[in-house]
Protein backbone atom coordinates (compact mmCIF):
# COMPACT_ATOMS: atom_id res chain seq x y z
CA UNK A 1 0.00 0.00 0.00
CA UNK A 2 1.12 3.29 -1.16
CA UNK A 3 0.21 6.77 1.44
CA UNK A 4 -0.76 9.93 -0.72
CA UNK A 5 2.11 11.79 -2.32
CA UNK A 6 2.55 15.14 -1.69
CA UNK A 7 -0.13 16.13 -3.74
CA UNK A 8 -3.07 13.83 -1.76
CA UNK A 9 -3.61 11.37 -4.83
CA UNK A 10 -3.64 7.77 -3.76
CA UNK A 11 -2.15 5.53 -6.38
CA UNK A 12 -3.53 2.36 -5.27
CA UNK A 13 -6.65 0.83 -6.58
CA UNK A 14 -9.21 -0.59 -4.47
CA UNK A 15 -7.74 0.62 -0.67
CA UNK A 16 -10.21 0.35 2.23
CA UNK A 17 -10.80 3.84 3.35
CA UNK A 18 -12.76 5.33 6.41
CA UNK A 19 -14.56 8.29 6.36
CA UNK A 20 -14.16 10.11 9.43
CA UNK A 21 -15.66 13.69 9.21
CA UNK A 22 -18.54 15.94 10.96
CA UNK A 23 -22.29 14.63 10.39
CA UNK A 24 -24.08 17.12 12.72
CA UNK A 25 -25.50 19.47 9.55
CA UNK A 26 -27.86 18.61 6.18
CA UNK A 27 -24.27 19.91 4.57
CA UNK A 28 -21.65 18.23 6.35
CA UNK A 29 -23.63 15.03 5.97
CA UNK A 30 -24.01 15.44 1.95
CA UNK A 31 -20.74 16.59 1.98
CA UNK A 32 -19.58 12.79 3.63
CA UNK A 33 -21.55 11.29 0.84
CA UNK A 34 -20.09 13.05 -2.24
CA UNK A 35 -16.63 12.50 -1.22
CA UNK A 36 -17.31 8.66 -0.67
CA UNK A 37 -18.98 8.36 -4.19
CA UNK A 38 -16.11 9.99 -5.87
CA UNK A 39 -13.56 7.88 -3.66
CA UNK A 40 -15.80 4.52 -4.50
CA UNK A 41 -15.93 6.12 -8.17
CA UNK A 42 -11.88 6.04 -7.88
CA UNK A 43 -12.03 2.09 -7.28
CA UNK A 44 -11.58 2.23 -3.30
CA UNK A 45 -13.72 0.49 -0.79
CA UNK A 46 -15.63 3.23 1.25
CA UNK A 47 -17.04 2.98 5.36
CA UNK A 48 -19.02 5.68 5.74
CA UNK A 49 -19.96 5.72 9.35
CA UNK A 50 -22.56 7.73 9.01
CA UNK A 51 -24.91 5.09 7.24
CA UNK A 52 -24.37 2.75 9.89
CA UNK A 53 -27.67 2.06 11.75
CA UNK A 54 -27.22 2.99 15.26
CA UNK A 55 -30.97 3.16 16.67
CA UNK A 56 -31.29 0.31 19.12
CA UNK A 57 -27.38 0.27 19.82
CA UNK A 58 -25.86 0.82 23.04
CA UNK A 59 -22.92 3.51 23.16
CA UNK A 60 -20.94 0.11 23.79
CA UNK A 61 -21.64 -1.63 20.64
CA UNK A 62 -21.52 1.79 18.42
CA UNK A 63 -17.77 1.82 19.97
CA UNK A 64 -17.02 -1.33 18.88
CA UNK A 65 -18.34 -1.17 15.38
CA UNK A 66 -16.48 2.12 14.56
CA UNK A 67 -13.35 0.55 16.54
CA UNK A 68 -13.67 -2.87 13.81
CA UNK A 69 -13.80 -0.71 11.15
CA UNK A 70 -11.29 1.53 11.80
CA UNK A 71 -9.13 -1.74 12.18
CA UNK A 72 -10.36 -2.80 8.38
CA UNK A 73 -9.80 0.55 6.82
CA UNK A 74 -6.08 0.62 5.23
CA UNK A 75 -5.75 4.54 5.52
CA UNK A 76 -8.15 6.85 7.59
CA UNK A 77 -9.33 9.68 5.38
CA UNK A 78 -10.11 12.54 8.24
CA UNK A 79 -12.56 15.83 7.40
CA UNK A 80 -10.70 18.41 9.59
CA UNK A 81 -12.69 21.49 8.68
CA UNK A 82 -13.39 23.84 10.79
CA UNK A 83 -11.99 25.40 13.66
CA UNK A 84 -12.74 22.29 15.63
CA UNK A 85 -12.44 18.91 14.37
CA UNK A 86 -15.26 16.66 15.42
CA UNK A 87 -14.84 14.57 18.12
CA UNK A 88 -15.58 11.09 16.19
CA UNK A 89 -13.27 12.33 13.83
CA UNK A 90 -10.35 13.29 16.77
CA UNK A 91 -11.05 9.61 18.15
CA UNK A 92 -10.56 7.85 14.63
CA UNK A 93 -7.01 9.69 14.14
CA UNK A 94 -5.88 9.04 17.99
CA UNK A 95 -6.68 5.25 18.05
CA UNK A 96 -5.06 5.18 13.95
CA UNK A 97 -1.94 5.24 15.20
CA UNK A 98 -2.03 2.04 17.89
CA UNK A 99 -3.22 0.04 14.46
CA UNK A 100 0.16 1.10 12.40
CA UNK A 101 -1.87 2.40 9.49
CA UNK A 102 -2.11 5.97 7.94
CA UNK A 103 -4.13 9.12 8.13
CA UNK A 104 -5.13 11.79 4.94
CA UNK A 105 -6.11 14.51 6.47
CA UNK A 106 -8.69 16.90 4.00
CA UNK A 107 -9.65 20.23 3.94
CA UNK A 108 -11.95 21.88 1.73
CA UNK A 109 -10.74 26.06 2.43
Amino acid sequence: MTPPDSKGQLHNKGMRLYLAGPLFTAGERLFNIQLEQALQRAGHDVCLPQKEEVKGKTAAEIFSNNVERIDWADIVVANMDGPDPDSGTDFAILIWPTRAHHIWPTFTH
